[in-house]
Order: C-alpha cells, then structure tokens, then sequence
C-alpha cells in the first residue's frame, strides 16, 4: 500500500494518501499555472503524470497507445476543448476515469461537459481533500477491473 503525507491548506492538518494501485494520470490544461499546480499536488501524493496543452495532444497520447488511469480535463481550451475531447476520447473507447475541471460555474455549461461522458466535474481549483477522494475512486475503479 503506498502512503504519502502532507499539510493541507486547512489549518496544517494532514492529509494521508493510501492507494492500493499505482496510478497514471494525464493533466490537459492549457493555462500553465493551473496544469503546473495539480502536476505538483499529484507529485505530492506519488502519482505519476503527464501533461498536455490541449485536447488534440491528449487524443494524439491515446492514440499512439498511451494509457492513464485518471484524466483531469480543462473545459476550455483552444485547438480542442474538454467536452469535444472527452466525446472522442470516449468514442474511442477509452475507458480511464475522466475528471473536468474549470472555472465554470454555469449550470449549463457542467452539464454540457458531463453529458459529453465525464465521471465527475470539479470547479478549479481541486483542493487535495478533493483530489485524494478522487484518487482513492480511481484506486477503487482499478481494483474491480
């Protein structure tokens, strides 16, 4: 089982990361100070990572045979955004866990980028409460598959 520890932004209390599994995670992102900070909060808590601009280069990394257990997907972006890269990732029957996140809060503008065949969305930024409750479903999805 690995474990990694850490301060939380709240109050210093710590945040434990057990995972069963090791976890690969893909970052599109096409604002670096976003991409750069969940690579770094997913450094902490030991997942190793890829990151990407848009969605055409996530397409491009499934498409010559790469595989990730988890994508945390940007709404938007230019060349490509989340919802058209989520629909073909899934037409392409990528099954990973596909996470969105953006600044977004418009109803209809979540529920646009769900229907696309998200596994859950997240406005930004994830806090890392939030990013190891959904390592820990990743971890969960790997072990029944």
């Amino acid at each position: 089982m690995m474990q990694s520890t850490g301060n939380s932004t709240c109050g210093g209390s710590k945040v434990i990361v057990k995972l069963r599994n090791k976890i690969c995670a893909l970052v599109v992102d096409d604002n670096t100070v976003s991409r750069k900070l969940l690579m770094t909060m997913l450094s902490w808590a030991k997942i190793k990572a890829q990151e990407v601009e848009n969605g055409k280069e996530a397409i491009d990394l499934f498409a010559s045979g790469a595989n990730f257990h988890v994508i945390f997907i940007d709404m938007d972006m230019p060349i490509m955004d989340g919802p058209e890269t989520t629909r073909i990732l899934r037409s392409m029957g990528v099954n990973s866990r596909i996470v969105g996140v953006s600044a977004q809060s418009k109803a209809s503008d979540k529920a646009m980028f769900i229907g696309a065949g998200l596994n859950e969305f997240h406005e930004k930024p994830l806090s890392r409460t939030k990013l190891v409750e959904i390592l820990h479903h990743v971890d969960a999805d790997i072990g029944i598959n």
